[in-house]
């Protein structure tokens, strides 16, 4: 089983109204699954089979938007884990390709209730294991690791920004950096009725403000 990799952290710099500024980007793609959510597919199973929840014939169910579902894949994969994806059908294309390539069962619904309605079943009627990202504690502390290889980096953390879905990465570094270095936390989400970024302003672990943009 291959284990966690350390990804890279660039520096990019940047001139804002004459005078020379620094941003440091953490390159996730660089992950086995091409995202971040490999760090907490990674924690949930191997936690999963510490604790004696699931042997290599036990399936494993998620319900995602599809990085989750393609992480989980990936590396249940290499467990010899049997994977069943449930996703609503308006997610892209390209992400429902990667899962089939990958081997899961994928269950499309016409949106996230239902696809959680039928995962919830599944794990009744066929006895799955749901590794609910959502509520999983090990969706957060999955970060704790991402947030000490970048203390091998640097320990430069005025602001740090993370994009939000199921909150485990925001969450995760924010409680670890805030802690140790009083770090501001921003987060950016997609409204999806909308269809545009909200920024949220985290000051100190609460919402300062957010803005559409």
């Amino acid at each position: 089983m291959d284990k966690q990799i350390e990804t890279p952290l660039y520096q990019i710099y940047y001139k804002y109204h004459g005078v020379v500024k620094k941003v440091q980007v953490k390159d996730e793609s660089k992950n086995i699954s091409g995202s971040i959510k490999d760090r907490p597919a990674r924690m949930i199973i191997e936690d999963a089979y510490q604790k004696g929840l699931i042997h290599q014939d036990t399936t494993i169910c998620e319900v995602t938007s599809g990085n989750m579902g393609i992480a989980l894949a990936t590396i249940a994969k290499d467990y010899g884990n049997p994977v069943i994806i449930c996703m609503p059908q308006f997610m892209s294309q390209e992400r429902k390709e990667i899962l089939n390539r990958l081997g899961v069962k994928l269950i499309l619904t016409n949106s996230f209730e239902e696809a959680f309605q039928i995962a919830e079943k599944l794990a009744v009627e066929q006895q799955v294991f749901l590794t609910k990202q959502f509520e999983n504690p090990n969706n957060a502390k999955a970060y704790i690791a991402f947030c000490k290889e970048l203390e091998k980096k640097t320990t430069e953390f005025p602001a740090v920004i993370a994009g939000v879905g199921t909150g485990g990465t925001i969450n995760g570094i924010g409680h670890y950096l805030k802690e140790k270095y009083q770090t501001n936390i921003l987060g950016t989400l997609t409204d999806r009725t909308k269809y545009n970024i909200i920024l949220l302003i985290v000051v100190r672990g609460k919402i300062s403000y957010s803005l559409n943009l």
